[in-house]
C-alpha cells in the first residue's frame, strides 16, 4: 500500500488516502481511507525516496 494523501471528514478526524496493490475494484477506484492510528498499529516499515527528505537534512546525513 502506499500512502497518497490526507483527507479530513466533516467532524475534522484525519485519515490517510491509501492506494492499495489490488486495483480499482473497489468504490474509491482502489484507494482507501484510513486512520492514523491503523497505519500506526499496522506498519513495519516506510519507503521515502530520498528527495522526499528537506535538503538541510539530508545534508546533515551526507545523503
Amino acid at each position: 500500500m502506499q500512502i497518497t494523501g490526507l483527507a479530513k471528514d466533516q467532524n475534522g478526524k484525519e485519515y490517510y488516502i491509501v492506494k492499495n496493490s489490488w486495483g480499482a475494484t473497489n468504490d474509491y477506484n482502489g484507494y482507501l481511507y484510513v486512520t492514523k492510528n491503523f497505519v500506526k498499529y499496522k506498519t513495519t516499515a516506510f519507503l521515502l525516496h530520498k528527495k522526499g527528505i528537506p535538503s538541510d537534512i539530508r545534508k546533515k546525513l551526507d545523503i
